[in-house]
């Protein structure tokens, strides 16, 4: 649910839309931060983190937006397939070490 008052991003009906699968979708508010999680969201946030550069930009601006750290109710994880590359691996490691 988007709440303006608050800033916050989330799901949200769209008007216009039928109920049901593709109904809910994610809206930013206008003036809301694109990477500020609402804290008053039910939810429980992940923040998927594949190794690469835009989602490890994706993670920088979410801990930039919450002063440096991840806000309650937000976790960022990344599933090892077992065929990333030695680089990726050293990378997610250095992301993960630099954001605690």
């Amino acid at each position: 649910m988007v709440d303006a008052d608050r800033g916050g991003i989330g799901p949200v009906s769209v008007p216009g839309r039928q109920e049901g699968r593709g109904a809910n979708v994610g809206v930013a508010h206008p003036r809301a931060h694109p990477y500020r999680i609402d804290p008053g969201s039910p939810w429980y946030n992940v923040l998927n983190v594949s190794g690469g550069r835009s989602s490890a930009y994706m993670l920088g601006q979410v801990l930039m937006a919450h002063g440096g750290e991840l806000p309650d109710r937000c976790e960022a994880i990344f599933a090892n397939t077992g065929r990333e590359r030695a680089e990726t691996l050293d990378f997610v490691q250095g992301q993960s070490s630099s954001s605690r």
